[in-house]
């Protein structure tokens, strides 16, 4: 019997069962018996029984499976493909091989597709474009742990036997991404495109490396390159989207065609019929549900963690959907502050829609944002009646699926310039982001310019964010205050390319012979020594700094920042404001030119600031996540009540 048909309360249940194996496995595999015993001749029970089986490293029992899964529905690609692969990694490469070509001629199951683990998929083309090394393979666990610099390590080993591993150089221009080591990110990805020239991933993350390398034009041609490559994807079109940001209100005309872009992609996403909330009774908990590619240990997990670990659960009860693979300490903990946790990176849009539906979330909150490996797609078809945006750019603004945008006193006027038809606002009064105290950083140290004799100012080096308008704005702070000196960072190293490229943008105002760099060979988050060793950080612009800023006003830094026209640019006014430290945000250029020069001026008053900012800063509301919560609170509770009256 071939299941050419699946009828949509199977295939449900399939998915239900599919979903709970991976924290309800007992419960899971006894809901797949009752379905095997009740009609043993469909092919998806098998299946989903068998991926369970492969990530235990039971091979051989999920070959099993597979091959009753295979012979019952003979025409799925999928069961060939995932015969081929587990073949393959059993050592029996003439029955992997024969399960791969017989693949190709197959035809594919848009039910089944969704659940097959990345690494099974299009199997017979990795075969053909050089079959998985050992050393691959551990790159990309060190990847997908990541272990960046033990993946380019042994991506570099691979290349070495395998020249033309273009899957390898993709792996390895990742790993040199989140290392910051920009240029060869550009060359991996280069050689990767030279390979497989009609990938279009490749364009799209030549085009991020090329945007943190300054160089803008290349970066927008690698990504219109990308988007004409492949005309549907809707992570190409976000990465086109965030990258363009870097432009700031130069590129406008370039920001707007991707973003048209991005609605005419996500516009086959929509659903056609809206979905209402829940009619709750009295003592019923709104569903909120939280997507994430980010619940590991960064930057953002800092915000998402004062938000969990803080919400009412009294009010709400928490789903969190994890779009990320792996997981530290810091998954473990967010897992306790949840009522229910799903691991979905292995999801498409298309489950997981029937997934956040099926749990009846009344309102869902995207922290993805246009991030890499972001959901788009998924929060565009509105799975859930109430979408809201909160913490990634471009923060729901524009969004497809997002119908409140969280907003305060300082993003207000222009995120309502940003909204899209039908989208509003629900302004947070004590600002969007609140993190708890930074405990993990050392005690504030003396002002650098008591002993130096000589101020020291600080400020990125990611030219994604530091532009040659910015470094001119910089240039002129520098001739501003007599003998000053500007140390540049970047986590955890800055590349050669970047440095050259840096130096030379300063050099055009005469400054260059004052631009230091500041290195963490360790390769620390938190560069503590960083933040010793300067008396003042400068915001970048057009795209503000965010845990950077935190950080320098917990370690005694102040932080200037200019405030820009959009709501990319507003965000070190936003924390600024929260801090209680509005006189540090500047309307224009100029201004920050007097505020530096200002602040400057008494070195004792300086290290007065210096002494007293932590404890300032610890009881503003920039560090009161309890506080944040609240507020947070209040708006799903607007949002919830809007959308049951509508």
């Amino acid at each position: 019997m071939a299941d050419n048909d699946i009828d949509k309360e199977y295939f449900e249940e399939i998915v239900r069962i599919y979903n709970m194996l991976s924290g309800e496995p007992a419960e899971a595999l006894d809901m797949a018996g009752q379905l095997l015993k009740s009609d043993p001749d469909k092919a998806p029970t098998y299946f989903v029984v068998a991926m369970y089986a492969f990530t235990k490293n039971d091979y051989g029992r999920a070959i099993e499976l597979l091959n009753n899964a295979h012979g019952r529905d003979p025409d799925c690609r999928e069961y060939a493909d995932c015969l081929a692969a587990l073949y393959n990694v059993t050592g029996k490469l003439a029955d992997g091989l024969y399960f791969a070509k017989l693949a190709t001629a197959l035809d594919s199951r848009p039910e089944i597709a969704p659940l097959v683990p990345p690494q099974m998929t299009n199997f017979f083309e990795a075969i053909d474009r050089i079959p998985a090394t050992q050393h691959y393979a551990q790159a990309l666990a060190a990847y997908h742990s990541r272990q960046y610099e033990s993946s380019v390590e042994l991506g570099d080993k691979e290349i070495r036997v395998n020249q033309d591993h273009d899957l390898c150089m993709r792996v390895m221009g990742q790993s040199h991404l989140n290392l910051a080591s920009y240029n060869q990110a550009a060359a991996a990805f280069q050689g990767a495109i030279h390979l497989q020239p009609k990938l279009a991933e490749n364009y799209q993350f030549l085009g991020d490396a090329l945007y943190h390398l300054g160089k803008y034009d290349d970066a927008v041609a690698s990504h219109r390159r990308a988007l004409a490559t492949d005309t549907t994807s809707t992570q190409l079109a976000s990465a086109a989207v965030a990258g363009a940001e870097s432009l700031g209100t130069e590129g406008s005309a370039v920001r707007k065609s991707f973003e048209k872009e991005m609605n005419k992609r996500t516009a086959g996403h929509r659903p056609s019929v809206a979905r209402k909330p829940r009619a709750k009774a009295d003592g019923d908990r709104i569903r909120v549900g939280f997507v994430s590619n980010r619940l590991f240990d960064c930057e953002a997990s800092l915000f998402i963690s004062a938000l969990l670990e803080n919400i009412d659960h009294a009010k709400f009860e928490v789903y969190v959907y994890q779009h990320s693979i792996g997981e530290d300490p810091i998954t473990v903990s967010l897992k306790n502050c949840t009522d229910s946790w799903r691991q979905v990176f292995d999801l498409g849009d298309e489950v997981m829609e029937i997934i956040v539906s099926g749990d009846e979330i009344d309102v869902i909150v995207d922290l993805c944002g246009y991030t890499s490996e972001n959901r788009a797609g998924l929060i565009a078809m509105k799975p859930a009646p109430i979408g809201i945006g909160w913490l990634e750019y471009p923060y729901g603004l524009g969004a497809p699926g997002i119908d409140y945008v969280l907003s305060d006193g300082v993003t207000a006027a222009s995120d309502k310039k940003s909204l899209s038809k039908g989208q509003a606002a629900l302004q947070l009064p004590s600002g969007l982001f609140s993190i708890a105290p930074l405990s993990a950083m050392p005690q504030v140290s003396e002002l650098p310019a008591s002993r130096e004799e000589r101020v020291t100012f600080g400020g990125s080096c990611d030219l994604s964010r530091l532009n040659p308008a910015t470094a001119e704005v910089w240039a002129q702070v520098l001739m501003a205050v007599p003998r000053s000196r500007l140390l540049l960072r970047e986590v955890p190293a800055i590349s050669t390319a970047v440095k050259e490229r840096a130096v030379e943008m300063f050099s055009h105002f005469g400054v260059a012979d004052r631009i230091m760099f500041w290195v963490d060979e360790d390769g620390h988050r938190f560069q503590t020594d960083f933040y010793h060793n300067i008396d003042l950080l400068l915001d970048t612009a057009p795209i503000s700094g965010l845990i950077d800023i935190c950080e320098a006003m917990w370690m005694g830094v102040p932080v200037i920042s200019i405030s820009g026209k959009r709501r990319a640019g507003q965000i070190g006014a936003s924390l600024l404001h929260s801090a209680g430290k509005p006189e540090w945000v500047c309307a224009s250029p100029k201004k920050m030119v007097s505020l530096a020069k200002s602040l400057t001026k008494n070195l004792s008053k300086l290290a007065d600031t210096r002494n007293g900012l932590r404890e300032q800063v610890r009881a503003s509301n920039l560090f009161n996540p309890g506080l944040f919560a609240r507020e947070m609170g209040e708006a799903i509770e607007t949002a919830f009540k809007s959308g049951t009256k509508s």
